[in-house]
């Protein structure tokens, strides 16, 4: 078996704060879709690509092979909020 590789725990964690309006209510009035407000949503994962338009934050990442799972990708002009969080080093259990 693979050695695990450090890559995962040397990536950013984030929270980011973002608006999205995820109607789908089906077969509407255009004003009711339109009197809709934003979902207030929150983030959290480990920044995985970042560009001018959008932030690519993921959740999980498998340190033995190198996969992330699908995450999630936000629009810049959408996010309200972000800062970064710290993670605390863990210690795997003494052997007994």
């Amino acid at each position: 078996m693979k050695k695990p590789e450090k890559w995962p725990l040397k990536r950013k964690v984030y929270e980011i704060s973002w608006d999205d309006n995820a109607g789908g209510h089906g077969w509407t009035k255009p004003a009711s879709y339109l009197a809709d407000p934003c979902s207030k949503c929150i983030s959290v994962g480990y920044l995985l690509y970042e560009d001018a338009k959008m932030v690519k934050l993921v959740q999980s990442m498998d340190g033995s092979f190198g996969n992330v799972d699908a995450g999630v990708f936000i629009l810049k002009r959408n996010i309200t909020s972000r800062r970064r969080l710290a993670l605390c080093p863990t210690r795997a259990p003494p052997r007994v």
